[in-house]
């Protein structure tokens, strides 16, 4: 048991523990430390919340970062560097229209900020091409979802992606055209 007087020591002492469990493997030891600490952090300042919340993320446990950085949000809500951080849990969790109203947030408390605009951007173009959306038709989703196969293709070819005009004008893009003559004849074979 903790003496109560201690709280500070007791929260870096448990961060001391993750950093050991982490270095030995322990995936699942540090993740259930970490769920204890998030309890723990929540009368905490913002700097240990943001630490805790930066652990979780490396940790794979985004979704309860946002937790964290959510509730130290509810307390410094003007707090643009947290807010920021806030946006890229939400990404990292996936939650990628929920980043992008978060960043509109820090965006206009500091709206000379270049890189919470360039985060915005790739959030935008990240929606843009997500062709999972509940809303979208059919020939959208398809529509998307070419777009990404063709930036796949593009990334592991070498190859540049082609402008909206020739995507447009483009045939219909194929998976053979990225294979090797060696893929084409195990791809005959199934």
């Amino acid at each position: 048991q903790w003496p109560d007087e201690l709280p500070a020591s007791r929260i870096e002492t448990r961060f001391e523990l993750v950093t050991f469990l982490r270095r030995g493997g322990f995936t699942e030891d540090v993740l259930a430390e970490l769920l204890r600490l998030k309890v723990d952090v929540r009368d905490a300042d913002i700097t240990t919340q943001r630490h805790l919340a930066s652990v979780l993320i490396e940790s794979g446990a985004a979704d309860h970062a946002v937790d964290v950085l959510r509730d130290a949000a509810g307390q410094a809500s003007r707090d643009v560097a947290l807010l920021a951080q806030l946006a890229d849990a939400e990404l990292a969790a996936g939650h990628n229209r929920q980043a992008r109203t978060t960043l509109r947030k820090a965006i206009v408390l500091e709206p000379n900020r270049g890189d919470l605009r360039d985060r915005l951007t790739l959030i935008d173009r990240v929606l843009s091409l997500d062709p999972m959306l509940p809303t979208l038709r059919l020939v959208e989703r398809t529509r998307r979802a070419r777009l990404v196969l063709a930036a796949v293709l593009a990334q592991v070819t070498g190859l540049t992606l082609p402008s909206q005009e020739q995507q447009r004008d483009a045939r219909p893009l194929r998976v053979e055209d990225a294979m090797s003559p060696v893929d084409e004849v195990s791809m005959k074979r199934l």
